[in-house]
């Protein structure tokens, strides 16, 4: 276990939205017959491509485009990022590579279901590289399936985003998609700009620094007096919690929370979110805010909050799993922004797949995937006066 205590700065900072294009086309629309962990289509708020009838996710906020893809007889041209094309021979149909982070939370192995699900539909053979979230083993992995000459097709769920292995995968013949958080620290740069050279797409949304901001905001215009907060997060060097991380000390800088000390785990557990939250609650016990990502983590924040007898602690999460759903609709969590584990990576899978058989794909989708709610990709904020339109967790 590591704890660091930390007291940030105070300055605080006002996102501005980047309006987006709706791409409405019809012709590229995905029809699921597997059923996700949970969520429905057509809300906006929640569901996977899961069901019938047809879901058209490529009517969701996109940005950069279509990629340019061209099909000669047996042969077909992809147009990857920095325009270098990267022809794919579907004589038979190509194996496909999944670079998982690791299946040791509930997120990632709900990624990792539904690429399975994504390429069991299309009839294509996955095989699933599992880094344990070790950012060393993953980038060896990565060099195995481009080395290896067996894979065309690749999808990426990065821990290293400083890896920019895209340009030496296109090189190789590979296509490569990513998911749920770019490379090259493409997810803390504009939106337009996410995509590094050499990769073909990208689905992002809930695990970009500019949700995590939009979260680290909500939570302090939430905060209406001093307070004390507490932030257990997931392990260090996974971009997303390093995200949420940073922006939660960003934000907080000169605002009336102060964040005075946080704990980071290997994996976002159960138990390491009771053990921490217990250890610091005890340590510090002026803290009246608990921040939590991962929503397994915040479980275990919530059964030790219940062992301490802490009542008045105001809590909140990043994940949305059903569990901590049920909790912010009882009132024991303030409020939940969602991580879209199953449709993010289903989405990510078949774009690749269809880009594969010739079909023009959109170059970045900000919102998971998610069914499009106007031209919005602001993250979800569930709370209880909402809880009821949201319907599902994914997880």
């Amino acid at each position: 276990m590591v704890f660091s205590v930390s007291v940030s700065p105070r300055t605080r900072r006002v996102a501005k939205g980047t309006a987006v294009a709706m791409l409405m086309v019809s012709a590229l629309a995905f029809s699921a017959c597997a059923p996700s962990s949970g969520g429905q289509q057509g809300d906006g708020n929640s569901g996977s491509p899961a069901g019938e009838p047809t879901w058209d996710v490529f009517a969701a906020p996109s940005v950069g485009g279509m990629v340019p893809v061209t099909k000669d007889g047996d042969t077909v041209s992809i147009e990857v990022v920095g325009g270098q094309v990267v022809e794919i021979d579907t004589a038979t149909k190509p194996k496909v590579a999944f670079a998982s982070m690791g299946q040791g939370n509930s997120f990632t192995a709900t990624s990792v279901k539904a690429a399975q699900d994504a390429a069991d539909f299309y009839g294509y053979d996955l095989t699933v590289f599992d880094a344990g979230f070790d950012a060393s083993k993953q980038r060896d992995q990565i060099e195995t399936i481009i080395n290896s000459g067996d894979y065309p097709l690749l999808m990426v769920q990065m821990m290293n985003v400083s890896s920019c292995l895209g340009k030496e995968a296109a090189a190789a013949g590979i296509v490569t998609t990513l998911v749920n958080v770019s490379d090259c620290n493409g997810s803390n740069l504009p939106n337009d700009q996410m995509l590094a050279d050499g990769y073909m797409n990208g689905v992002f949304g809930s695990a970009t620094a500019a949700a995590y901001r939009t979260f680290a905001e909500r939570v302090i215009a939430d905060t209406k007096s001093p307070s004390k907060a507490i932030v257990i997060a997931g392990p260090i060097g996974q971009p997303a919690s390093d995200m949420m991380v940073g922006e939660l000390q960003k934000q907080s800088a000169g605002s009336d929370l102060e964040i005075v000390a946080v704990a980071r785990d290997e994996q976002g557990s159960y138990q390491y979110g009771l053990t921490a939250a217990e250890a610091l609650l005890t340590a510090n016990p002026d803290v009246n805010v608990v921040i939590a990502d991962f929503s397994e983590t915040t479980e275990g924040a919530l059964e030790a909050a219940k062992s301490l007898g802490r009542d008045d602690l105001v809590i909140y999460d990043y994940g949305a799993n059903q569990a901590i759903l049920d909790a912010v609709d009882a009132g024991t969590v303030r409020a939940t922004q969602p991580y879209f584990p199953y449709t993010s990576a289903y989405v990510a899978m078949s774009s690749l797949i269809l880009a594969s058989q010739g079909e023009s794909v959109p170059r970045i989708i900000l919102n998971d995937g998610r069914p499009a709610v106007g031209d919005t990709t602001d993250p979800v904020w569930v709370t209880k006066d909402n809880i009821a339109d949201f319907r599902k967790a994914e997880y």
